[in-house]
């Protein structure tokens, strides 16, 4: 009985596994058709941007996001670093101040002032500056190829 249910079950497996390759082979062309189609459609584009299909432009453009998504990342932890080291040296400056009964010693000012320095500099030289630069490039390249696109249209 028990060897009965293990042959029902290899024929059964078998079969399964059967329809499952005819399945994957199906969903493969299918791919094929999508492929191509969105070769064609999108032909004059990827010859324009010097890609070999859409699915290598896309493939650039994600892997680009991810870079200046991490980049963002590493920025914006800096940035919350340096924030706190700030809020904390400015506590102790001023803690200092008061047990020396003056407003403010000139070491701790001078330090201060090179702490706001330092921080100013880190936030020009962020990513954000960087990304927004490229930003407003990729703009300003994607507006010149839609006017003459636009031109070559009208004069058609």
């Amino acid at each position: 009985m028990l060897r009965t249910k293990v042959k029902e079950l290899g024929k059964t497996l078998s079969a399964l596994e059967k329809e499952l390759s005819s399945i994957e082979t199906r969903a493969e062309s299918l791919r094929e058709v999508i492929h191509s189609e969105e070769d064609s459609i999108f032909a004059e584009f990827c010859e324009r941007i010097g890609v070999d299909d859409i699915r290598e432009y896309e493939e650039k453009q994600l892997r680009g996001a991810q870079e200046d998504h991490a980049q963002m990342l590493k920025y914006e932890t800096q940035l919350a670093r340096l924030d706190t080291q700030y809020a904390s040296f400015f506590v102790y400056s001023s803690n200092v101040a008061h047990s020396n009964s003056s407003v403010e010693s000139p070491s701790t000012a001078i330090n201060l002032r090179r702490f706001k320095n330092d921080m100013n500099l880190f936030k020009r030289r962020s990513p954000l500056n960087k990304h927004s630069s490229t930003l407003q490039r990729k703009r300003r390249r994607r507006n010149k190829l839609r006017s003459k696109h636009s031109s070559r249209r009208s004069k058609n």
